[in-house]
């Protein structure tokens, strides 16, 4: 739900002198408050252990909670860095800064030692507004666990969502998904799930939902009409003003700015190795999976000079597509494992484009260009004459393409 928590500052001032209370807050049961107005409380305190010292980076493990109000209510947990960490071990980063408000859990961090836990109650007009200068509150959101953030927009149908009349409407959250794709989530209150997607026209998608807010699993229909599990979520809350937030820190380590520098640059550099690794592998598995496929399809169609598959499931008897024309297409795509990504079914219309014009992807330009007007075919396309190495939305990297299509029109 949060995006930079804490930024980095530099060139600050010395920090201030802190300055404890040692009574214990009426308004906080078990915690303290130092003269500056802040509530805290250790778990765990180690005085003879390192202690940060300003601009040094933190390593912690970390959670915020929006505090519940009234006896007995629970908190809801906004962030965790054991899911949502900047590094890794489950560890946020957190660059110590001189204190910007009354209150502002800097002051806390400061008094802490490598091992320490502790909290800290925050307003969280301030936390939100001031540190991590935000325009407004945050309105909450739906977060899918190691995937997709999407914050709510709104808790009433919007125009160009077509629900039906009897719906209640829970949220509708839009944001990007974890294949980098703008979407919608619409969550209504009998537990239906509809996801619109940005691919193709966004043919909204049924599914469901089941559990409490704190704790989703959420649903859609595979291709054979199966629910497939997305993935866990929660629902974050909005936060309003006046709100006030519970921080608890576990510090793992200190390091210098440089020092973390160093660690990220390491870290970076073992990524991209690894990724290019990743990358070499399943572009030297594409061919060998190209060929299991055809032969679990029974395909003995040999291949063009460019390597695309060409095989006419129906003749037509209309005259042949030529370069230049626009040409109207039924079709459905397919990864090698039977997924479907897209249709014009789905979409509820017929797709159009100039043949030749490498307004579609190299594949569909050779294959086309073989077609008869009426007559159906399958290309099985290599990822050299798709989306190569890049891959697109939910279409990995060095991925052959499969499509059903047929040619209704060439004009």
């Amino acid at each position: 739900m949060i995006k930079n928590i804490f930024r980095i500052s530099t060139g600050l001032a010395s920090i201030a002198v802190i300055l404890l209370s040692s009574c214990d807050s009426s308004r906080h049961k078990g915690f303290e408050e130092t003269e500056a107005g802040l509530f805290y409380q250790f778990h765990r305190q180690d005085e003879s252990a390192k202690a940060p010292q300003l601009k040094d980076i933190l390593y912690t493990h970390l959670t915020i909670s929006l505090l519940g109000k009234g006896e007995g209510v629970k908190n809801s947990v906004l962030y965790d860095s054991k899911i949502r960490p900047n590094f890794p071990g489950g560890i946020k980063l957190i660059p110590l800064s001189e204190p910007e408000f009354k209150g502002d859990f800097m002051e806390g961090l400061k008094m802490m030692h490598i091992g320490d836990s502790a909290s800290f109650v925050v307003s969280a007009d301030s936390f939100f507004l001031i540190t991590n200068k935000l325009d407004k509150l945050p309105e909450g959101g739906l977060q899918i666990i190691g995937g997709g953030f999407y914050p709510k927009i709104s808790s009433d149908s919007s125009p160009n969502q077509k629900l039906n009349d009897d719906d209640e409407i829970a949220g509708i959250y839009s944001g990007i998904d974890n294949v980098g794709m703008e979407s919608s989530i619409i969550l209504s209150k009998d537990g239906s799930l509809i996801i619109k997607s940005s691919v193709g026209d966004g043919k909204p998608d049924y599914g469901t939902w089941t559990g409490t807010a704190d704790n989703l699993s959420l649903f859609h229909k595979d291709i054979m009409g199966k629910n497939e599990l997305i993935g866990n979520a929660k629902i974050d809350p909005s936060i309003n003003s006046g709100d006030e937030i519970l921080i608890t820190v576990g510090l793992v380590d200190i390091q210098s700015e440089q020092e973390t520098m160093k660690r990220i640059e390491a870290l970076r550099s073992q990524s991209n190795t690894e990724e290019k690794a990743m990358m070499d592998q399943m572009q030297a598995e594409e061919p060998a999976a190209t060929l299991e496929y055809l032969k679990r399809k029974n395909i003995i169609a040999k291949p063009t000079a460019s390597g695309l598959y060409f095989i006419e499931t129906a003749k037509g008897n209309g005259a042949k597509a030529k370069l230049g024309q626009k040409v109207t297409m039924q079709y459905t795509g397919y990864l090698l494992n039977g997924k479907k990504f897209d249709s014009s079914f789905d979409n509820g219309k017929p797709f159009t484009f100039t043949l030749g014009k490498a307004e579609v992807i190299a594949g569909w330009d050779e294959g086309v260009a073989m077609m008869n007007v009426g007559s159906s075919a399958t290309f099985v396309i290599p990822s050299s004459l798709a989306y190569g190495s890049n891959g697109q939305g939910p279409i990995p990297p060095f991925s052959p393409l499969v499509f059903e299509v047929q040619l209704m029109k060439a004009e």
